[in-house]
């Protein structure tokens, strides 16, 4: 049994830059969705980016953003990893 799906969208689901999703996917993931299966939209993008672009499904999934920096919910932060100040000072 499938119990949740991760991945990339830009690009691999949709066009790099999209702003929106197509109607046939988010039926899709809707679909997985009231199968009880988690979706988790995996992407470089920013969290606002990311809820924007699934903003017809953007509270029944789950996100990974600022490349697995972030990872959430649309009302909840589960994880979040920033650099070290010292590190970045010397970057």
């Amino acid at each position: 049994m499938i119990k949740m799906v991760i991945t990339d969208f830009d690009g691999t689901l949709v066009k790099d830059g999209s702003r929106m999703l197509p109607a046939e996917l988010v039926d899709t993931i809707d679909g997985l969705l009231d199968r009880g299966v988690r979706f988790v939209a995996a992407s470089s993008r920013s969290q606002i980016s990311t809820e924007r672009l699934f903003e017809p499904i953007k509270e029944r999934i789950y996100y990974a953003t600022c490349n697995g920096t972030l990872m959430g919910s649309c009302d909840r932060l589960l994880f979040a990893e920033s650099l070290d100040r010292t590190l970045l000072e010397e970057i």
